[in-house]
This record gives C-alpha cells, structure tokens and sequence, in this order.
C-alpha cells in the first residue's frame, strides 16, 4: 500500500513511500519488535506510478519488472491501487469472453 505524508492521502507528490504485507511479514518474523516501530521506520521505496489509462502492455511491464502494485493517477490524484492479482484476475476473465 502507498504511504502519503498528506493526511488526506489525495495528492501524488505527498506519496512517500509504501508498506507490503509480504515485506514487513519477513521482518517481524525476523524481529518481532519492529510492529512497534512506526510506519517511517518501516516503509520501503514508493509504489511505481501509472497513468489510469494505460495500456496493460504497460502495467505488465511495471509488475513484471518486480514491482509489487502500481498507484493509478489521474493527474496529479492516486485514482487507486493495481496489483499483480488484479492483472491476473483480469487476465482470467478475458480470456473467457
């Protein structure tokens, strides 16, 4: 998940960083006191962004690349989160039709 230092979390500059269950996970179970630690201390580089509309080519590329998510963005807004489970899910229904 994005982290944002703005407290409405509505502008793409005020993305700092991110958090992922997997990451911090590995780290508890290697030190469990780290899940007293704050979100600062903890997060790893931010998410990598995409435009809303773009082409899946795209996002694969990103996903594939190694990042974990994408933030979405609609200018200068997150518009939302896509994961490696969101392009396969879309995937699977495609396929279908």
């Amino acid at each position: 998940m994005p982290v944002s230092e703005d407290a409405e979390g509505d502008a793409v500059v005020g993305i700092v960083g991110s958090i992922s269950e997997k990451a911090l996970l590995d780290r508890a179970y290697r030190d469990p006191t780290i899940v007293e630690r704050t979100v600062g201390e903890v997060m790893e580089a931010p998410l990598p962004l995409v435009d809303a509309s773009a082409t899946l080519d795209e996002a694969f590329a990103l996903l594939s690349g190694g990042a974990n998510a994408l933030v979405a963005v609609r200018g200068e807004q997150p518009a939302g989160v896509v994961t490696k489970l969101d392009l396969l899910e879309y995937l699977s229904h495609r396929s279908r039709g």
